[in-house]
């Protein structure tokens, strides 16, 4: 099994086994606009940040934690996309977009940190 074959299916796995847990936490609602239709549970922090520090299964099991996980509508969460991927309409950022992009700075402002640092470990490390 390939690499990536490997990361797609542990990932599943770890979402199957949080997802119902986070919609039930954020009340069934996308925590943007409060829609409760095609929700989808989002990593405030990327999955692929947690893997490349922390290595394939260590990574996926970090980014699945409660704390870096929120409920988010199919709409608002190819928002937050299209902004990290610094793809905007006209060059202007959707105000959709920008309300993901400030709750999740917002989010991460909370916890204290930007990424989840190993047990142990004395500092954290901020990623932006």
């Amino acid at each position: 099994m390939s690499y990536r074959e490997r990361y797609y299916k542990l990932k599943s796995k770890l979402a199957k086994k949080v997802r119902r847990k986070i919609l039930e936490r954020d009340n069934w609602r996308c925590q943007v606009c409060k829609s409760p239709f095609n929700l989808e549970v989002a990593h405030i922090t990327d999955a692929t940040l947690f893997v490349k520090y922390y290595g394939l299964e260590d990574g996926l099991k970090e980014s699945f934690r409660e704390d870096n996980l929120i409920t988010l509508c199919k709409s608002c969460h190819r928002a937050y996309h299209m902004v990290q991927k610094g793809l905007y309409v006209g060059n202007k950022i959707s105000s959709r977009a920008e309300k993901v992009y400030h709750l999740f700075a917002k989010k991460r402002y909370e916890r204290g940190y930007w990424f989840i640092p190993k047990h142990g470990m004395k500092r954290r490390i901020r990623i932006y």
